[in-house]
């Protein structure tokens, strides 16, 4: 056996105890995030044990994520965090349930910012549902006022709809192959 075997063995080895170790103190830690959540061990357990968050599934190269369910969410989530302006979503803030093929998506801390820029460009807008930009039309201040008003800053209201507007010129450009402000100018 060749040394470069054993020490990439031992390398592999170590990966596998802290990864193990990180599974044991979150199941050990289970009982108390199930009575803070108000949920049953069991199910705190299932979800634990059932999700793969995006960046184990590429490290490992599994195609857990390449389903059409999967790519149609991740596209929306996409669009969700641009528009609550949620600039720092990485692949291990992405969890898939292997059970049912849902993403869930974990780590808010820097939404709703009052930043106007818009973090996603439109790529994914063919994967999209063509009901989202109606739903985006119809988020009005009103409605954000209402459901968020005690909860986010006017100037946190503003950013949301400004940011819906971009969006909205990315989906149209996306759909029409054209821009928006060509298609404006052309009336």
């Amino acid at each position: 056996v060749e040394q470069r075997h054993l020490s990439l063995l031992g390398v592999i080895s170590i990966a596998i105890l802290f990864e193990e170790y990180d599974l044991a103190m979150l199941t050990a830690a289970l009982p108390q995030i199930a009575s803070d959540l108000r949920i049953a061990e069991t199910d705190a357990r299932d979800w634990v044990e059932g999700a793969v968050d995006r960046e184990a599934a590429n490290a490992y190269a599994l195609e857990l994520y390449d389903g059409a369910s999967p790519r149609a969410q991740l596209a929306r989530a996409e669009v969700f965090d641009a528009l609550i302006g949620n600039p720092s979503r990485g692949p291990d803030d992405v969890l898939l349930m292997i059970n049912d093929e849902k993403v869930y998506l974990v780590d808010h801390s820097q939404a709703f910012s009052t930043s106007t820029e818009v973090s996603w460009n439109g790529a994914t807008a063919s994967s999209l549902e063509p009901d989202l930009a109606g739903s985006l039309r119809r988020l009005d201040r009103a409605t954000l006022v209402r459901e968020l008003g005690s909860l986010l800053e006017p100037e946190q209201i503003d950013a949301i709809l400004a940011r819906r507007d971009v969006i909205l010129d990315r989906l149209e450009d996306g759909a029409s192959g054209v821009g928006a402000a060509a298609a404006v100018a052309a009336d």
